[in-house]
């Protein structure tokens, strides 16, 4: 009973921090195109937008968001659902590897990870996708404690569910490999390990595999985007790897804290010195597949990153009855510490000045200065409010964030592409929208029309003055 309630208090607690002001940071432009490829599907059948690779995020989103001005809320608290249901995966698997002390570790460290604070507040694929690998790490490690082939079969609908959030984490799908590989139990005989990773397989893959027939039965390619956007480049794969990982150690150490990356890293090293090898192996495994492609980004490696900190929260909590009491005390202090230092300060900036969060280099210009960003929209949608307008035509690549955050105006989005071939098209329709009424909002972007005609009323810059956001009046 006590190590339920304490399973409760910390879920109540990771529940609290994850979803208070939780619509403060506006939406980023991959938000705005689930909900908007939601109605997609609502609007021409469940298979739309299939090449994108991420259709059960798309479809978990339509269950949940209107399309309106509460979508951004919406689809974010639709994403800590998921997140909690995964961040309880992970405290029982904590329980089952290191004891209660290893589900408290476990519960105390991903809370305080700033890394997974930012992305879990994000309706993003990865976020659906990593959170629903931690259920299949928890289901794969009761191989530990018994044989049951229901157990396998969890496992595969998990990975199952984990792919059809982004078919990127398609590289996890060995996860009930390593598991009948690595987890010890020598009540379960190799017969009975084979039987339960092919279970597992069969299930996640048989379900997989109807669904990727049914599709290109359908005339849809669900490997579109995933073959487009990765490289069979061979040249240079050992230097683009070696880049890629120091891009990971840079954007992690940069969330969580250099020391704390050190950390993580010593405890892999305990791990591998105790010859326990299923975590290193659904982390490193994946991982070294998942770094040879030059496109990178941080939001990549949620799970993978999950499971590394699950990796630390179980070696402190083995390593906790042989510490000395100063040493423990030592350890108890330097967790205040950092919450007081790091994890507070970027909590309360989160849910009040967004704009100033100190995220890495990377992910500062990506969320928050880039014109994938949503900063800026509110302010420039108040002063165009205040004129009454019957039209309002924006010219930015994010156009979802204001029809989705300030649906209460008449906005239209018309269609813009990064090569530049809407240019002419955008300059005809402004010419012709010259009216009284009218409004535009164009983004200072290569593929928008440098000359706008009409009056400036306003210029809202977004932070950093990567971008800026100006609000002309179409009137002649």
């Amino acid at each position: 009973p006590v190590t339920s309630l304490i399973a409760v208090a910390l879920v109540l607690l990771f529940f609290l921090t994850r979803v208070w002001a939780l619509t403060a940071f506006p939406m980023f432009i991959d938000e705005g195109q689930h909900v908007f490829h939601g109605q997609e599907i609502a609007a021409s059948g469940p298979l739309a937008n299939a090449v994108e690779g991420r259709q059960l995020t798309y479809w978990t989103y339509l269950v949940f968001q209107p399309g309106d001005h509460t979508s951004l809320f919406a689809i974010r608290a639709a994403t800590i659902l998921v997140v909690t249901v995964g961040f309880s995966a992970l405290l029982a698997s904590g329980r089952m590897l290191a004891g209660t002390l290893g589900m408290v570790f476990a519960g105390v460290v991903y809370t305080l990870s700033t890394y997974h604070f930012f992305y879990d507040r994000l309706a993003l694929a990865d976020t659906l996708a990593g959170s629903t690998m931690l259920v299949a790490v928890y289901f794969s490690l009761r191989l530990r404690k018994r044989f049951r082939l229901r157990d396998a079969v969890f496992v595969g609908i998990s990975l199952f569910v984990m792919v059809m959030f982004k078919l990127t984490t398609l590289a996890f799908f060995g996860i009930p490999v390593a598991a009948v590989l690595f987890i010890r139990n020598r009540q379960v005989s190799w017969r009975q390990r084979i039987t339960w990773a092919g279970t597992a397989l069969v299930v996640g893959g048989g379900l997989f595999g109807g669904y990727i027939l049914l599709a290109f039965w359908r005339g849809y390619n669900p490997f579109g985007l995933l073959v487009t956007h990765n490289t069979a480049e061979t040249s240079d794969l050992v230097a683009r790897w070696l880049a890629n990982m120091g891009d990971f150690a840079n954007w992690v150490s940069g969330y969580l804290s250099g020391p704390v990356f050190v950390l993580l890293v010593l405890a892999c090293v305990i791990l591998l010195f105790r010859r326990d090898f299923f975590l290193l192996a659904i982390v490193f495994g994946p991982l070294a597949v998942q770094l040879i492609n030059p496109r990178q980004t941080p939001r990549y490696w949620v799970g993978a990153v999950a499971i590394l900190l699950l990796i630390l929260s179980v070696v402190i909590a083995r390593l906790w009855p042989r510490l000395h009491r100063l040493v423990r005390w030592g350890t108890a202090g330097a967790v205040g510490l950092y919450a007081l230092v790091i994890w507070l300060p970027f909590l309360l900036t989160a849910y009040s000045h967004p704009a100033d969060l100190p995220l890495p280099r990377h992910d500062h210009r990506e969320y928050i200065q880039s014109d994938g960003s949503g900063f800026g929209v509110r302010d420039i949608s108040d002063i165009v409010r205040e004129e009454n307008p019957a039209q309002v035509i924006v010219l930015a690549a994010n156009c979802w964030a204001f029809q989705y955050m300030s649906s209460d105006l008449p906005i239209v989005c018309p269609p813009i592409n990064p090569d530049g071939s809407e240019i002419e098209s955008l300059t005809q329709l402004l010419s012709e929208s010259r009216q009284g009424g009218v409004y535009v909002i164009a983004e200072n972007s290569p593929y928008v029309p440098e000359e706008i005609p009409g009056e400036v009323i306003a210029v809202v810059e977004r932070p950093g003055d990567l971008t800026t956001l100006t609000l002309y009046d179409l009137s002649p």
